[in-house]
């Protein structure tokens, strides 16, 4: 009886070893991904094609070392998009292989807004802005309405449609002030947001959102007190 404890007790003992190790081994190739994107940001030029084969390789010996982490599928699906923007031709089916990562993940995770985020911003790049759509970013909003990337994706969405008078501009026209003032006083998301309002040149639109606003949340976009 001492000896089955004892082998029990070694079992277990590599059964531990043996997770501990492939997470800290997982983690290392998703922080290689992770890299890269942080670099891709603000490089988008260099973005190749081999640097990004290269990271599905370790985001791939990621999950086949911890195949049940939301984390490691949603960079999949970021990984996807990336490569989309390389290959134009397979663009669609690229896409929509991120969209199966993302619900994946949320199958893990489904309370992380961001992953709802991504799974609206795709369907917004296919350009189906549909029932679907809806109810990605419906979801992003009932559970991160305080998050960054919620603020970042409905500012730059609502602006979009609005400065190009499409219909989307109506899906989301009741929620942009309220994002657009949260957006610039949450540090992870004001820059980006400053950004669009740039890039939009809609300064004057935007501080008419923000007139109920206190100043130092107004002041932040261009000639607006």
């Amino acid at each position: 009886m001492k000896q089955v404890y004892i082998l029990s007790f070694v079992s277990l003992l590599l059964w531990l070893i043996y997770c501990s190790w492939s997470n800290y081994v997982a983690h290392l190739h998703y922080y290689n991904v992770k890299n890269s994107f942080d670099f891709w940001r603000k490089h988008p030029e260099q973005l190749r094609l081999n640097d990004v084969e290269q990271n599905f390789i370790s985001i791939n010996s990621a999950l086949s070392l911890v195949p049940d982490n939301s984390v490691y599928y949603q960079t999949r699906g970021q990984l996807y998009e990336w490569l989309a923007v390389l290959d134009s031709e397979n663009r669609e089916g690229i896409l929509k292989r991120a969209i199966q990562d993302y619900q994946t993940s949320l199958e893990y995770r489904p309370l992380w807004a961001p992953t709802w985020i991504n799974l609206a911003s795709v369907k917004w790049r296919l350009g189906e802005i549909d029932e679907e759509f809806k109810g990605y970013l419906s979801n992003a909003i009932d559970v991160g309405s305080n998050q960054a990337s919620v603020h970042k994706f409905i500012v730059k969405f609502g602006l979009t449609h609005y400065k190009a008078k499409t219909p989307g501009y109506i899906l989301v026209y009741e929620q942009l002030p309220k994002h657009l003032a949260l957006g610039l006083i949450n540090p992870l998301s004001e820059r980006e947001i400053v950004m669009t309002v740039d890039m939009l040149q809609l300064h004057g639109f935007a501080c008419r959102l923000l007139k109920n606003e206190a100043s130092n949340v107004r002041k932040k976009i261009r000639n607006c007190r």
